[in-house]
């Protein structure tokens, strides 16, 4: 009862922010999913400042760690950045937050913004690229948006990559194709990536998790975009296109069901 509107976002606010830097990873993951549920309730001014000064920090960048004392406000917050973290635990933060604000209030990033975002999707750490790549799948937008993140994506799709990684690749890249009903994918920009993922569908170096969610993928981007095996088929280079046509017609359509209920699902 002591608890009352709109104090309770900003306090609980005021709770998971410096947990975005705490050294144990499900902490900073549960933070974040704070972070974002609060700054959605608080409005476009409490996310403006949580990327100004939280996500994107104008005075450093995500390979550096600043040695001077400040503060920096979300809401009448006060956050402490003088004393920053290591920067695995500051950087993985940053970006858990980022998706957590996205996935309620999407939104397009400056060009500072993308390529700090592109940075982090090329870490050397796993648990950065993963949260980076989780972000991308409410960026991508228009044909402009896959061609600004096809390169980094396309690294991180390697069957030799992190588990976690790929499935997060493959998550949003089946969410960005099924809220962009226009073929999105089926041009040359995005040719890249759906070669990547019919490999990833059907290799046995990846685990059959991996394989699922990026035949999910390609359901989306093709085969439920009209004439979209066909198109494929005439950007396909090699044998790329008649192993499409394999894949359509042995296994896609099997996956009718599994993306129905994708639909009722927020993958992220």
């Amino acid at each position: 009862d002591d608890l009352h509107m709109p104090e309770t976002p900003q306090l609980a606010l005021e709770f998971a922010l410096p947990l975005l830097t705490h050294k144990d990873s499900s902490v900073r993951v549960g933070s974040s999913n704070v972070v974002g549920a609060c700054v959605s309730l608080m409005g476009i001014d409490a996310r403006e400042r949580a990327f100004r000064d939280v996500i994107f920090p104008a005075d450093f960048s995500s390979s550096e760690i600043r040695d001077d004392a400040s503060m920096s406000t979300i809401g009448g917050i006060s956050c402490d950045t003088a004393h920053l973290p290591q920067e695995l635990e500051m950087t993985h933060g940053r970006a858990l937050a980022l998706h957590s604000i996205l996935r309620l209030q999407p939104q397009i990033l400056t060009e500072t913004q993308t390529t700090t975002l592109k940075e982090w999707m090329r870490s050397d750490e796993p648990l950065v690229r993963e949260a980076a790549c989780l972000s991308v799948g409410y960026i991508l937008l228009t044909p402009n948006d896959l061609k600004e993140y096809r390169s980094p994506l396309r690294k991180c799709m390697k069957a030799t990559e992190d588990r976690a990684v790929l499935l997060a690749v493959a998550r949003s890249l089946a969410r960005a194709a099924r809220e962009n009903q226009d073929k999105l994918f089926l041009r040359k920009n995005g040719l890249p990536l759906l070669d990547a993922a019919l490999m990833l569908s059907m290799t046995t170096a990846v685990t059959p998790s991996v394989q699922k969610e990026f035949f999910v993928f390609l359901c989306w981007a093709i085969q439920k975009q009209k004439n979209g095996l066909q198109d494929y088929m005439d950007l396909a280079q090699g044998e790329n296109g008649k192993f499409m046509m394999s894949l359509a017609t042995k296994t896609l359509s099997q996956l009718a069901a599994v993306v129905e209920e994708d639909c009722e699902e927020d993958h992220h």
